[in-house]
């Protein structure tokens, strides 16, 4: 759900016709489409609800989370330093969890937060080839902040923390290739590859409290697993079909741990570490967008609607209330887009929908002790999705 207006519009497919600062998101190729200079801002605002079984008492199974919602963004420019090189820069969010329940817990009033965001700042290149090829490499630099809070009305919480860390090791490559131009045959089509390798982010914070243990010098790793993007974009007579398809390499995130120096009456009592089970699986998303164009007085308007369908990444036998359900979700899109001169305004919405039902007879396959894991019962996603964007482009 965290793309620009005018490939949300489009399901999200982006990876072969992406031509604008975005590249360095979607498939740093498309950077070489820059003339001179274009920059590109993005505004989205995200809102839904979450369920699932944050407790094992019935008053915390199959229950709603609050409304939550949150304002994202993507900045980004590029321009041409030769014929053949571009040069761009992007910072963006890439993923984000949470949710917020409150529930009654032996006659206490709980609330049971988490909040998680991965920032990215991605400086990058593309290079124009020969045959209609460009290719693009672009840097990472990954930001991550998780905070989690679960706290009964007037007790101490159980478990409160903030971890935070970076990491400079992550890359994005791609290629574009235009197969068939307009003027040179009955169609014309673009093709386009991206990979995203896998980050593993260290974070920490100095103190913090975890099931119901107090800690100093707290250190965990959260991953962001790789994933590879083919797609192709075919346009005739302004009319364009997108299509991508997505191989997540999740089960790169099986499982992390939150270490840290136990605390108990004020003495420390030795390094102790509470394992956080994901148990992720490799998943597949496809991306299907359409766009026509319509006639708007003197301005040309671009219609779009997609659909997305991605599979299974987390784990039914170590569920949690606090992200994606433990099976497949839907997105639904539609937008605009204006071509004034020089530049593109892009507008689009996008709901998604999913849910699974985690039996005692799941949990019952572990083969090790999560203290983390959520509980039996119905988990559902509800969110929607508005985008804007606007991109300039020097003459």
């Amino acid at each position: 759900m965290l793309y620009t207006a005018e490939h949300m519009g489009a399901g999200g497919a982006a990876a072969a016709w992406v031509n604008d600062p975005s590249a360095l998101f979607h498939n740093p190729a498309g950077l070489a489409h820059t003339d001179r200079f274009a920059s590109l801002i993005d505004i989205s605002y995200l809102s839904g609800r979450i369920t699932g079984s944050p407790g094992n008492a019935p008053e915390a199974t199959s229950i709603q989370s609050e409304p939550t919602a949150a304002p994202f963004f993507m900045i980004g420019a590029a321009g041409a330093v030769t014929e053949k090189i571009r040069l761009g820069l992007a910072f963006y969010p890439i993923a984000s969890a949470g949710g917020s329940y409150q529930y009654t817990l032996v006659g206490n009033p709980v609330v049971d937060s988490p909040k998680l965001v991965f920032l990215e700042a991605s400086p990058g290149l593309a290079i124009r080839l020969p045959g209609r090829v460009n290719i693009g490499l672009g840097y990472r630099f990954t930001l991550m902040t998780l905070t989690r809070l679960t706290q009964p009305e007037g007790q101490l919480p159980t478990t409160n923390f903030e971890l935070t860390g970076s990491e400079a090791s992550g890359f994005r490559a791609g290629l574009q290739w235009t197969a068939l131009e307009a003027s040179k045959g009955p169609i014309e089509l673009q093709l386009g590859l991206s990979y995203r390798h896998r980050v593993i982010v260290p974070v920490a914070a100095a103190n913090g409290t975890a099931v119901t243990m107090n800690f100093r010098d707290i250190e965990s790793t959260f991953t962001l697993p790789s994933r590879l993007i083919a797609g192709l974009s075919a346009q005739k007579s302004g009319y364009r079909l997108h299509v991508d398809v997505e191989h997540g390499f999740n089960s790169q995130n099986q499982s992390s741990e939150l270490k840290g120096m136990q605390i108990l009456d004020n003495q420390d009592q030795g390094v102790l570490g509470v394992k956080n089970i994901f148990d992720w699986q490799d998943a597949q998303t496809w991306r299907l967008g359409l766009q026509a164009p319509l006639a708007l007085r003197d301005q040309k308007l671009l219609a779009r609607v997609g659909y997305a369908y991605d599979g299974t990444t987390s784990s039914k036998v170590y569920p949690t209330a606090f992200g994606t359900p433990p099976g497949p979700t839907h997105v639904l899109t539609a937008g605009f887009g204006l071509r004034p001169k020089n530049m593109k305004i892009d507008l689009a919405f996008a709901h998604r929908f999913g849910s699974a039902t985690v039996r005692q007879s799941d949990l019952e396959k572990r083969t090790e002790v999560c203290l983390f894991c959520s509980h039996p019962g119905e988990y559902e996603i509800t969110l929607n999705g508005l985008y804007a964007s606007v991109v300039y482009e020097v003459p």
